[in-house]
């Protein structure tokens, strides 16, 4: 994903960014620290997505940060299980599948 930065004319990728045993939100205050924009943070997974250029991507690899330049987000969901019928329903309590 090329982006024009509209202040500098310099080219802007999507970077995912993350670093071992450092927590999303302060992952966040090292993009900011370089001037990272349009941040977004999965604090589960202690990934941040953010607009960098390719200056911006160096400095946070020095500091130890994974950058992977993203192309494109791909949402996958597996459910956790398949339920095909209800097999019988107790009325007078809970419900049971089987």
């Amino acid at each position: 994903m090329n982006i024009m930065n509209k202040k500098t004319s310099e080219q802007v990728n999507r970077y995912s960014v993350h670093r071992n045993g450092l927590p999303a939100m302060d992952v966040v205050n090292e993009i900011l620290s370089v001037g990272g924009e349009k941040i977004v943070s999965a604090n589960k997974l202690k990934i941040v997505f953010a607009n960098l250029t390719k200056a911006q991507a160096d400095v946070l690899k020095s500091r130890g940060c994974f950058i992977k330049c993203v192309d494109k987000v791909k949402l996958s969901i597996k459910p956790v299980c398949e339920i095909s019928t209800m097999t019988r329903i107790n009325i007078n309590k809970n419900f049971t599948c089987r």
